[in-house]
């Protein structure tokens, strides 16, 4: 596709391109963009077995090593191996400039018949390449549309579709790699904040996210924009490795952050939807002594309740939220004499460690 929105036409670029070869490589999202592909389709039919997802290469030598430092940073397709796919925005006689008129980033190149065909972003399937898609066209580049590649060549979105299938099939990766674990979003997790970006995202963030699989980055909708997060990590010595590997490969600004429960962790203690502290004050048989039952008609305003079983009546004090909460309703007991008093503590009504507790509260 040639790009033909007006805004690019006024790029420097524009001048460059080979007008004999525009109304050529003009594809729209209707017409075949399936069926001008197939000089690779015969090459892929027998390629399922070990088929993967992107992988890029940083050490392949492309054309692209050879761009002046005025133009766009790109991953070229032949670095890259597996299949993807990928929103073409336009095909140029040279390079794009670093300052191309949106933008748009990260790219992807393609060098075909004299002409450089870039496109944005390496995904997995077609309904993450639309939502960029729909991106670039509310940008202008209404005429962007979804292409795809395996192991550095153009293929039809049909047959790319049936080698994500395949590839889907795979078996799922194992929830404890060695460096990362599945998030749990139930207590302190570590993940390795990589940025957040609005607009373009560094190649570096987009390299690693091919590259280094097993760090698990996913994006995250904020605020500020769209955050990079590596995770999860068990402790934070592996949180603080991985943030040393991230800064080695360029992405400099890589920190750990903790979470708790799913959020960010501000330091601060915070309850937690099914957990409760509460004053355990004995298990007995019998009546209660009378010192005991004067003391608990005096401190009655601080929720007394009792639990039965068979090994006899349990009192208990206070429901907080917070640990700190059910330390002051302890030191009542424990002024009044009643030595046995101490906190505990449940999760969805069954018993659970105290620091287990307390590090789910963020204390």
């Amino acid at each position: 596709m040639i790009a033909n929105n007006a805004q690019l036409a006024q790029n420097d670029e524009t001048s460059n391109r080979n007008s004999t070869t525009e109304t050529v490589d003009n594809v729209t999202d209707n017409s075949a963009n399936e069926s001008s592909v197939n000089t690779t389709e015969n090459t892929t039919e027998n390629t399922t077995e070990n088929t993967t997802f992107a992988n890029i290469d940083p050490d392949v030598v492309t054309y692209a090593d050879d761009f002046n430092e005025s133009a766009a940073e790109v991953n070229p397709v032949e670095s890259i191996s597996g299949l993807f796919f990928s929103v073409q925005i336009g095909a140029f006689s040279k390079p794009l400039s670093e300052n191309n008129p949106f933008n748009i980033s990260p790219l992807v190149t393609k060098y075909v018949n004299n002409l450089y065909k870039y496109s944005t972003g390496i995904f997995n399937s077609v309904p993450e390449a639309n939502s960029r898609k729909e991106e670039i066209k509310s940008l202008g580049v209404v005429d962007a549309f979804i292409v795809a590649y395996f192991d550095g060549e153009r293929i039809t979105i049909a047959r790319a579709n049936e080698l994500a299938a395949k590839i889907s099939l795979q078996p799922k990766p194992k929830e404890d790699n060695g460096i990362t674990v599945l998030a749990s979003n139930i207590g302190k997790e570590y993940y390795v904040n990589l940025g957040t970006f609005k607009d373009s995202v560094p190649n570096s963030v987009s390299n690693a996210l091919l590259s280094m699989r097993e760090y698990r980055i996913k994006p995250r909708d904020t605020e500020d924009g769209r955050q990079y997060l590596s995770g999860v990590f068990t402790t934070a010595k592996r949180a603080n490795d991985a943030a040393e590997e991230f800064i080695r490969i360029g992405i400099s600004g890589a920190e750990v952050v903790e979470f708790n429960d799913g959020e960010v962790y501000d330091g601060l203690p915070h309850p937690v939807n099914g957990l409760v502290y509460r004053v355990f004050l004995g298990t007995y048989y019998e009546e209660l002594p009378e010192k005991l039952n004067d003391v608990f008609m005096r401190l009655d305003y601080l929720d007394i309740e009792t639990s039965e079983d068979d090994e006899g009546t349990t009192y208990y004090a206070g429901k907080k939220d917070l640990f700190s909460e059910s330390q002051s309703v302890m030191e009542e007991f424990v002024n009044e004499g009643v030595g046995i008093a101490k906190i505990v503590a449940f999760k969805d009504g069954d018993e659970i460690d105290v620091e287990s507790a307390k590090n789910l509260t963020g204390e």
